[in-house]
């Protein structure tokens, strides 16, 4: 009798052990109280306005800008300042192409870009687009962004693009694309003899290369001045250089 009472009451403890083992293991092993998951960390992919990715000072819902700055030729190494709306900063240097890029988590459009060339003078652009997180905005500097901001600055009672701002951008910010349209009317067959769409061409927001090709093409085919009263002027060369030639034999710069 003995033995029956202890054999039974082993094999109860045998069976009560099994079934808290079991118990543990549907648990996920007793250490965590459930299955236990791994989550991978998402990086976000900034790229600029090439689709170029950008890692170096950038991360998630970071907002860039960058263009290039060309009047015909690349205006490499030169200085770059940005000022947006409230007065903020931020510098840049152009890169051997003209090429240039700065950080603008942070800033409010509009802006005002300026690139102090080699022989003292500048070129400025401007623009009021809406920055994008993640991403980059474009805005070149060129000869014929300085007609654009030109147009701009005297419509806000200036003399010319060097003294705009961006209070007077955004004053008169409608300015920005009837200046537009009257350079593509302007420039139409030096627009279209260069492959370059007319109907979307944006001096401002397309982004190039200096390379001799598209946008820069129409670069090396016109010539910008400033005019006796401060103000930008813009000429096809192939007009003047066929004037020229015929009267004198010297093709200008």
């Amino acid at each position: 009798m003995n033995i029956q009472l202890q054999t039974s009451s082993t094999w109860r403890v045998w069976v009560a052990t099994a079934l808290a083992g079991a118990a543990l293991l549907g648990c996920g092993g007793g250490g965590g109280g459930g299955t236990t998951t791994t989550t991978t960390p998402t990086t976000t992919t900034i790229v600029d306005s090439f689709g170029v990715a950008v890692e170096n000072g950038f991360g998630a819902g970071d907002s860039g800008g960058d263009g290039s700055a060309g009047d015909g030729a690349a205006i490499p190494n030169r200085p770059v300042l940005l000022t947006d709306s409230t007065g903020k900063t931020a510098t840049a240097t152009t890169d051997l192409q003209g090429y240039y890029r700065v950080k603008l988590t942070g800033f409010t459009p509009p802006f005002v870009v300026k690139v102090t060339k080699a022989d003292g003078s500048t070129r400025t652009s401007l623009s009021t687009a809406a920055l994008k997180p993640n991403g980059f905005i474009t805005i070149n500097i060129t000869g014929l962004t300085e007609k654009v901001a030109s147009d701009v600055a005297i419509a806000g009672g200036k003399k010319g693009a060097s003294e705009l701002t961006p209070a007077i951008v955004a004053a008169n910010s409608t300015v920005i694309q009837t200046s537009i349209n009257s350079l593509k009317t302007q420039l139409a067959s030096v627009i279209t003899a260069a492959g370059v769409n007319l109907a979307t061409f944006d001096p401002i927001s397309v982004p190039f290369t200096t390379d001799s090709t598209g946008y820069d093409k129409v670069l090396d085919s016109v010539k910008v001045t400033l005019a006796a009263d401060g103000s930008t002027v813009v000429t096809p060369v192939a007009t003047t250089t066929t004037t020229t030639t015929t009267t004198s034999g010297f093709a200008g710069n």
